[in-house]
């Protein structure tokens, strides 16, 4: 289970709801369109609800 996902440089994504992993799933970020998107092992695709901020320093978020 996984309530909040770390990227590069610091970007974070904060999920609405928790998110259930399995083993084979996938997760990509496209920091670009601020998006998150799970692959699950079988093919199907979501795109969780999210919140994204960046991490200035030691736990510090904007």
């Amino acid at each position: 289970m996984v309530d909040e996902l770390g990227a590069e440089f610091g970007y974070f994504c904060e999920l609405a709801e928790p998110l259930f992993l399995a083993p084979g799933d996938r997760i990509l970020f496209d920091g670009m369109r601020a998006t998150l998107t799970v692959t699950r092992a079988g093919g199907a695709t979501s795109s969780p609800s999210a919140r994204w901020g960046v991490r200035c320093g030691r736990d510090i978020r904007i």
